[in-house]
């Protein structure tokens, strides 16, 4: 059986590093952008736990094991943004995909605080998939939103599986897409080799 609930202080170290895990060996920019463990958690954990602090984050925790087997990290859009010039050398590359595909976004929608869910993060352990439980923390974290006021979700979709979750089931819109081939950073096309999706793409659905 497994549980779903909001993150606990005690186990942000665990779950961030469920999180860094996960991202580091499925993700296709983390692959494509060979980024490796102990880099990406020291960069991610005081980003991680600001968002965490604003209470819109959710684990999923396996009964019989006791693991984290899931989790879901939300906030307000109009505080997160990607600092391309900020960031380590090592992350500069999605930064700056990234970046470039929330920027249109930025111009059409303005978000003010309040405004705007991003789900930052999300990922389930493939050991689980299937039983539902990417749909579930989005539940939970759209409704949270909406008991605080936001208006509309987004997310920055990379994984084919969750553009069709997304856009396909929840009814999201595409509000910009890149195709992986086409997006070039300092004169080279990191994310060239990238089968599958084709793209990355920003959607967005309406919590109220």
């Amino acid at each position: 059986m497994i549980s779903l609930v909001p993150l606990p202080t005690n186990l942000r170290e665990q779950a961030l590093d469920f999180v860094c895990r996960e991202f580091i060996s499925g993700s296709v920019l983390h692959r494509a952008a060979g980024i490796e463990y102990d880099q990406y958690i020291e960069y991610m954990r005081q980003p991680f736990n600001a968002m965490v602090d604003e209470d819109i984050s959710f684990i999923a925790i396996e009964k019989e094991s006791d693991a984290i087997v899931g989790c879901l990290v939300a906030g307000d859009f109009a505080l997160h943004t990607s600092e391309v010039q900020t960031v380590p050398e090592f992350i500069k590359p999605v930064a700056a995909l990234l970046a470039e595909l929330e920027k249109p976004y930025r111009k059409t929608r303005m978000p003010q605080l309040g405004s705007v869910l991003v789900v930052d993060l999300a990922v389930v352990s493939n050991r689980v998939k299937g039983q539902g439980i990417y749909t579930r923390l989005r539940g939970l974290a759209h409704d949270v939103g909406r008991d605080k006021g936001f208006e509309f979700v987004v997310g920055e979709l990379s994984s084919l599986a969750t553009q069709k979750m997304c856009v396909g089931k929840m009814g999201h819109r595409i509000m910009s897409e890149i195709f992986y081939d086409t997006f070039s950073y300092n004169g080279a096309f990191p994310f060239c080799d990238i089968d599958e999706p084709k793209s990355i793409q920003l959607v967005e659905g309406k919590l109220l």
